[in-house]
């Protein structure tokens, strides 16, 4: 019976494994994920963001507000962070996917309280008046600053031709950076949050 269970939960981590690895190649001129997550991690510094926390094991989650895919991450996400408080969320806004993200990235960012303004737009997602997306209302208003800085934040997943998003990134306990793109499972994200380094990461700007 020991050896059943022994064989079991190993075949069992051998299949995780190997899905992550089918899931972390981004586009077929990435042979080698982890190289594209170093090469990522170097041009962190670029980023602008808001963060959850205060704790030493950082991680970057990039998000346009009327993307399905990083509200269902956002969902999944949440306990985690609930049960973890050393990790620290550098959210990096986007807005390019529908013609309000841009707005309603903007409106995040130039609010008195981004992060406020992040979840209430994450949690209501779906009932805003546009009946799109995330619910926050798009403003017209978005100062060159702001706009520079979403660019930049695109940037990133257009120049290193990542298809998809939320695009995650951070230090793994290996040493080495690690990203992934897309929502996976609230499972998923619970194995893989566990092997986040602690220490400085990433740099960019924070938005205060």
């Amino acid at each position: 019976m020991i050896r059943r269970t022994i064989r079991h939960s190993s075949l069992r981590h051998l299949i995780f494994l190997l899905l992550l690895a089918m899931m972390l190649v981004p586009s077929t001129q990435a042979a080698d994920s982890r190289a594209l997550a170093a090469t990522i991690a170097s041009q962190l510094s670029a980023t602008t963001w808001f963060k959850e926390g205060d704790g030493q094991k950082i991680v970057y989650f990039f998000f346009d507000p009327n993307c399905p895919h990083c509200n269902e991450a956002y969902e999944r996400i949440k306990p985690i962070l609930a049960a973890d408080r050393d990790i620290q969320m550098r959210y990096v806004p986007m807005g390019v996917l529908l013609p309000s993200s841009a707005g309603k990235a903007a409106a995040i960012m130039q609010s008195a309280d981004p992060l406020a303004a992040y979840h209430r737009m994450e949690d209501g997602y779906g009932f805003s008046s546009q009946g799109d997306g995330g619910a926050i209302e798009p403003i017209k208003n978005i100062s060159p600053a702001t706009q520079k800085a979403l660019d930049a934040n695109y940037a990133i997943l257009k120049n290193n031709h990542i298809p998809g998003m939320p695009l995650i990134v951070f230090q793994g306990d290996d040493g080495k950076p690690f990203m992934m793109f897309g929502a996976k499972s609230a499972e998923f994200y619970r194995q893989l949050f566990a092997h986040i380094a602690p220490g400085p990461f990433g740099g960019g700007h924070s938005i205060p």
